[in-house]
């Protein structure tokens, strides 16, 4: 399938600021994901369109949150 653009971007978790690094493409179909955080499980980046996103990359662990294991 052929891609419009392609790109790198970045994006925090918004519990633990948690920093991810991902490969991000415009297709001429629609996708749908999301990517949850390694540290405290909360959902970084949720999608459905024609922007995909993958390859996600843990750039800098997030603060622990209190009461988590």
């Amino acid at each position: 399938m052929a891609t419009w653009d392609r790109g790198e971007t970045e994006f925090n978790c918004p519990k633990c600021g948690a920093v991810y690094q991902c490969t991000c493409e415009d297709l001429p179909s629609r996708e749908r994901g999301k990517q949850e955080c390694e540290d405290c499980g909360a959902t970084v980046h949720s999608w459905n369109g024609s922007r995909d996103y993958e390859d996600w990359k843990l750039i800098r662990h997030g603060r622990r949150s209190a009461g988590m294991s």
